[in-house]
């Protein structure tokens, strides 16, 4: 009896140990970070750095600033902005008081979801393409992604001027909510064949290619205000 309950209790500890090994990291992102992203006295300088470091289903928090870079998520990750730098917890950010903006003046997206990346979460971000010179969102097909809290403002857009700066390719599962796209030289959203999509509280405004382009898709959207767009 007493050798049984040793095998036993092994066998919680080693459950135990997989479980710890498993749980989901929090990566920490700041404009003058020098470290090496596991806490703010210790962050990463780059978005890039810790979408490259992390593993599927970990957590990046980014604090207030600047950021001119472009990254591509491939794996399930979720962003956070809106951080002062110093908070323990999700809830205590505040994407209004302290904007993350992403910038950079050369050709080609600010954010890409690589082909079939599932569970990825963009929320309180800010991003910006200086005077159309960058493009905005690119979703490759069969990508499950959730937008909150994100502007975008003057990005180029992709391609031909049917395609948006928040560009959704074939078969993507995209939420909105919460979400700004402004003056845009193409379309603010295109939405290819067999997307979902589901769009709450946004604004899509002002964008030189009109608002919405949408492909063989299935578009729902409530409590959101659509003017001012062009049809370029």
């Amino acid at each position: 009896m007493k050798k049984t309950a040793v095998k036993f209790s092994a066998a919680v500890l080693a459950t135990a140990l997989l479980s710890t090994s498993l749980e989901a990291a929090v990566w920490f992102v700041r404009p003058e970070g020098r470290g090496d992203g596991g806490s703010w006295e210790n962050a990463l300088g780059s978005v890039r750095s810790a979408v490259t470091r992390a593993a599927a289903g970990d957590s990046i928090w980014i604090a207030e600033g600047t950021y001119r870079e472009s990254f591509v998520v491939g794996r399930e990750l979720s962003l956070y902005g809106g951080f002062a730098g110093g908070e323990s917890a999700l809830e205590e950010r505040n994407p209004r008081a302290h904007p993350v903006v992403f910038t950079h003046e050369e050709k080609g997206p600010i954010v890409t979801v690589g082909y079939g990346v599932g569970k990825v979460t963009l929320d309180g971000l800010v991003l910006r393409g200086e005077d159309w010179s960058s493009e905005g969102i690119y979703l490759l097909p069969e990508t499950d992604v959730v937008i909150r809290n994100v502007r975008l403002e003057e990005a180029r857009g992709f391609g031909s001027g049917l395609d948006g700066a928040i560009h959704c390719s074939g078969f993507c599962s995209v939420v909105f909510d919460n979400v700004t796209v402004r003056g845009s030289f193409q379309t603010g959203i295109f939405c290819g064949s067999g997307s979902n999509i589901l769009m709450t509280h946004c604004r899509i405004e002002e964008n030189l290619g009109g608002a919405l382009t949408c492909v063989g898709s299935h578009v729902e959207i409530s409590n959101s205000l659509i003017l001012g767009n062009g049809d370029r």
